[in-house]
């Protein structure tokens, strides 16, 4: 919701990366899903060069894991042409 909503007044891309900040060592079982909501708010800042650097630390928690990466290299592929996947 803060990295995509709508509206103006609820949309804070920078909030969602502090909090991901606060959580990851309390919510996420995995640093992929940590990764994947800070390249995805660095996206909505339209900073693709950090976007990108959060994907590829998704991408590569993700291998460790040995989970489906399929959707983690799309993603990694749009924000390589400064595109948004949300």
């Amino acid at each position: 919701m803060l990295i995509k909503s709508p509206f103006a007044e609820v949309k804070n891309p920078q909030k969602a990366i502090r909090l991901a900040d606060e959580l990851s060592e309390y919510s996420f079982w995995d640093n992929a899903t940590e990764y994947e909501i800070k390249a995805a708010a660095y996206a909505a800042l339209e900073n693709y060069d950090e976007a990108i650097n959060m994907q590829k630390k998704a991408l590569s928690k993700a291998k460790r894991m040995r989970v489906d990466v399929t959707e983690i290299k799309e993603h990694l592929s749009l924000l390589k042409q400064n595109k948004k996947w949300f």
